[in-house]
């Protein structure tokens, strides 16, 4: 019979078996749930009959069902410890000696071994939309023990509770799954433990340095978002450093990711578990409380014209439907702007007609990042209307709800603040909008047949606290002028649009000809003039300019008072189709009721006239530092390998996948006159030639002595791209094999490098690859392999990586051995990556550092 421990959370580990554990009274026991869900009550009663046999119950079946970990633990019962711990899949039972009529079996996904300690990954779905993952660790007790009874393993949560499991059956299962997607797992936790606890700037560095988070797998960022979810409305939550960590990761995305399609979706997911937040915030919008992001294309709510919203479908049923159709009832994802679509000029991305070039402070940073900044999200229809405007939506005399979220303040390296870009000609349709966080400036810019101004209408508009206050978080975008709106900082609002007649329109916008015909002409002729915004906005300081000509006087207005209800859900939930006309009526008496005034909160100058950019803090983690110190402890060495005269040839092999701008003049150093290096590109996933010239790389020729049949391990080096954390394969038939150019794995050094977050890797990789194979040319030279690899170590300990399975021999095998030993020693390099989340500038630095060294 399986015998167990249960301890309280905060109590000392008492290791006990079944038949002493309640040797007296019947008591409750309860283990706490983990990170997300933390909680510590009393959950199962335990009781014990005449006989000796257990049974274990739950007070309330709800709760039991909702204590996944406390499940797992127990469950774990049914699998024991012969000579070790079966791995795989396994579907876990309560054995019948311990039973309870309310106690449902549980499952463990997956349990992994992993060094000298085994995980357990086991996963339910408490709510839809809303899954609860449990990551064990267990760890062998007793394991020369004389008899099977006295075997056990120690299950150690992540939160910190202990559960003591003495068991003696066994239960053989397959493999199980990678030890990267443990990772992720591991991960998750432990961000969110970090976060909650205020603590976002540490979790931002587990986060871009985790083996969880290297490639485009989007899993674990999505549950990091939903832990953070499910803890925020706690008490002892830091809801500021869940802000501020989601904040960041959109920033910081932007920054170190290389790949434009991974950037904008980390973004998103980040950028809408803000949004939910803020629906948490407003008890107009209970049935959002339990709206969640995720990965799961399957779930996830999306359309061919606009992309994936990463919101999840279910975690919205059945109080909101999805639909596919824009301004139909139901949840539509309206997508993303990005500067491409809304500041560059359409018919020709070169023209950046609407970024203010006196603004930007670090040009190369600014073309590096401008693709990848996703400047708002849209997401539409998240409240179904009442019976009452569902006929005039269907008629399109009203769209659904709006929700449009700035998710950056600022462009990339630069003063200049995020904004609409190109407006969007009203024509008779007025929009009645509400901040609900932030600032901003609304701008209504009217145009006549001739793409003419002819009237600026402004408005200062915040929905922080203060603002909203003053009465300045309402505002409306007019029928007859082109809306365009500049955010300052964090704008957040909720819009509807309703589609005006001609009468009504002109209560809006008096002396303008609503006619079809007069419609057509201002629209065509401000289509192609309205592209060019006729203001942005630049930070100045501590001030905001605003940046453009007047070409008449702009109009700053205060809103008259719009609506009783003191936000835009509240007045949307209020409508009714026969109060319609009355609310329009209503709408044009507080438009009447308006203050103008020319005086601006903000200085006006010509793009002539701004200030030049001052350089703004851009995110790091100072990580560039270690590489300038790996790097000129070696400085002896590289000058010896590839500059001293008495040394052989070196063949560099470089994958073109991670070629960019900051290491091209590195690349061409290593093969400058006067090095012994040559280089060679490669596809990582084709073994078909490369044109250096379609990468603007000036390569010399390579020679005869190093062309294929004469490659070993002491003349040329790869540098491969991996994913932190992945497990090469065993086997020369993979296809992580076949690609690498056409290169023997025997025949080089690998230096494997990251293909996410690891904008040093080059330096680093061509510096590893060439100690390698001066330990290939002399592995008798037993001081230098142990110097090379205490150097490496260090390095990776000053990143706080810890590999204990990493070895001197490892570094022998990948410069001696045989095929085997250097996946295996690869394996474990792969390991403890030293992953370097590095910014623009800093990368650049680091480039011209080790360029410089090598051309001196």
């Amino acid at each position: 019979m399986p015998s167990y421990g249960l301890e309280l959370k905060n109590s000392e580990l008492k290791t006990v078996k079944y038949t002493d554990l309640l040797s007296a009274d019947e008591g409750y026991f309860s283990v706490s749930t983990l990170g997300t869900t933390a909680f510590c009550r009393p959950l199962y009663r335990i009781t014990k009959s005449g006989s000796g046999e257990l049974t274990i119950e739950s007070p309330q079946k709800q709760e039991l069902e909702a204590d996944v970990h406390t499940e797992a633990a127990l469950a774990f019962l049914a699998h024991s410890v012969d000579k070790g711990i079966a791995e795989g899949p396994l579907e876990s039972f309560i054995e019948n000696s311990i039973s309870g009529g309310d106690f449902q079996s549980s499952r463990i996904g997956y349990v992994q071994r992993i060094g000298d300690a085994y995980y357990a990954l086991y996963s339910k779905e408490v709510r839809a939309g809303s899954p609860q993952i449990l990551l064990v660790k267990f760890s062998l007790l007793s394991d020369n023990a004389d008899s099977d009874e006295e075997k056990g393993a120690l299950i150690e949560l992540l939160d910190g509770t202990k559960v003591l499991v003495e068991v003696s059956d066994t239960d053989a299962a397959p493999k199980g799954f990678s030890i990267r997607d443990m990772e992720g797992f591991k991960m998750t936790h432990e961000i969110v433990r970090l976060v909650t606890g205020g603590n976002a700037d540490k979790a931002l560095e587990v986060l871009f340095t985790s083996a969880g988070f290297q490639d485009q797998n989007l899993g674990p960022l999505a549950d990091v978002c939903n832990g953070l979810l499910d803890s925020y409305e706690k008490e002892d939550t830091d809801k500021n450093a869940v802000k501020t960590f989601l904040r960041k990761v959109i920033a910081y995305e932007v920054e170190f990711s290389d790949d434009v399609e991974t950037a904008q979706n980390v973004q998103l997911i980040a950028g809408q578990a803000l949004t939910i937040i803020s629906w948490m915030e407003r008890d107009t919008l209970v049935h959002l409380r339990s709206a969640r992001v995720t990965a799961d294309n399957n779930d996830m709510i999306s359309n061919d014209e606009r992309g994936k919203s990463f919101i999840s479908r279910k975690s919205l049923l059945p109080e909101v439907e999805e639909t596919a159709g824009e301004g139909t009832i139901g949840f539509y994802w309206r997508g993303i702007e990005t500067i491409l679509s809304k500041l560059h000029e359409k018919k020709n991305v070169s023209k950046a007609i609407n970024v203010v070039k006196r603004a930007i402070f670090g040009e190369a940073g600014f073309d590096r990042a401008k693709d990848k900044v996703v400047m708002y999200l849209m997401d539409h229809g998240f409240i179904n209307p009442n019976m009452g405007l569902k006929k005039v939506t269907r008629l399109k005399r009203i769209s659904t709800i709006h929700e449009t979220f700035f998710l950056s303040d600022h462009l990339p390296h630069s003063n200049q603040t995020t904004s609409t870009g190109s407006g969007h000609f009203q024509g008779t349709s007025l929009d009645v909008k509400h901040s609900t966080g932030g600032r901003g400036i609304q701008l209504s810019v009217r145009y006549n047949a001739d793409a003419e101004i002819e009237d600026i209408i402004a408005q200062e508009w915040d929905g922080t606290e203060e603002g909203r206050k003053e009465g300045k978080d309402w505002t409306l975008a007019l029928p007859g002028y082109v809306d365009y709106f500049i955010n300052i900082e964090e704008s957040r609002f909720n819009d509807f649009s309703i589609n005006l007649s001609e009468s009504e329109a002109a209560l809006f916008n008096h002396g303008f000809d609503f006619s079809r015909e007069n419609l057509i002409k201002v629209s065509e002729a401000v289509s192609d003039r309205s592209r060019k915004a006729p203001f942005t906005a630049v930070k100045v300081g501590d001030k905001i300019v605003l940046v453009g000509e007047a070409p008449v006087p702009i109009r700053w207005m205060r809103l008259g008072k719009l609506a009783e209800e003191r936000d835009l859900v509240s007045l949307y939930e209020g409508l009714t189709g026969q109060k319609f006309d009355e609310f329009i009526s209503s709408l044009a008496v507080g438009y009447k009721d308006s203050d103008f005034s020319d005086e601006s909160p903000f200085e006006l100058a010509g793009e002539d006239k701004v200030p030049q950019a001052v350089r703004q803090n851009v995110p790091s983690f100072g990580r560039s530092k270690a590489v300038f110190q790996y790097v000129g402890e070696n400085s002896d060495f590289i000058k010896k390998a590839l500059v001293a005269q008495a040394q052989s040839d070196k063949l560099i092999r470089i994958p073109v996948e991670i070629i960019n701008d900051e290491n091209k003049g590195f690349i061409e150093a290593l093969q400058a006159e006067g090095t012994h290096g040559y280089v060679e590109l490669f596809f990582t996933d084709s073994p078909l030639m490369v044109d250096p010239s379609d990468y603007d790389l000036n390569l010399r020729p390579i020679p005869e002595h190093l062309k294929e049949a004469n490659r070993n391990r002491t003349n040329t080096i790869t540098v491969f791209p991996v994913t932190k954390g992945e497990e090469l394969p065993d086997s020369k038939a993979n296809q992580r094999w076949t690609s690498l150019g056409g290169a023997s794995v025997e025949d080089t050094i690998i230096s494997p490098v990251g293909r996410s977050f690891d904008r040093s890797g080059i330096v680093r990789g061509v510096l590893f690859g060439l100690l390698l194979s001066e330990i290939a040319k002399d592995p008798s030279n037993r001081e230098f392999t142990l110097e090379t690899f205490e150097g490496y170590r260090s390095f990776c300990e000053s990143q706080g990586i810890e590999s204990p399975e990493l070895s001197m021999e490892d570094f022998l095998d990948l410069a001696t051995g045989s095929f085997s030993r250097i996946v295996k020693a690869l394996n474990r390099v792969i390991g403890s990556l030293p992953n370097m989340p590095l910014n623009t500038t800093e990368a650049a630095e680091v480039y011209k550092f080790a360029e410089a060294l090598i051309r001196a």
